[in-house]
């Protein structure tokens, strides 16, 4: 998975979801003025991605 973050200052990074995310416990790479803005979860296969589809359904989510 990658991460995407934005800082204060409007610049964005993306980031490797991997064990370096988190280099201590509790703590993350995350920077003191960035926020979260995107998780990509890559498309591994259909049967996967159907089944997000219908649970976002039953969630009430919109389908992107």
């Amino acid at each position: 998975m990658i991460i995407i973050f934005c800082s204060a200052k409007g610049n964005t990074r993306k980031v490797q979801l991997d064990e370096n995310f988190f280099p201590e416990f509790k703590r993350t790479i995350l920077g003191p003025s960035e926020v979260l803005i995107n998780i990509l979860i890559p498309f591994t296969q259909e049967v996967i991605y159907h089944h997000f589809e219908l649970f976002w359904s039953i969630c009430g989510g919109n389908k992107v």
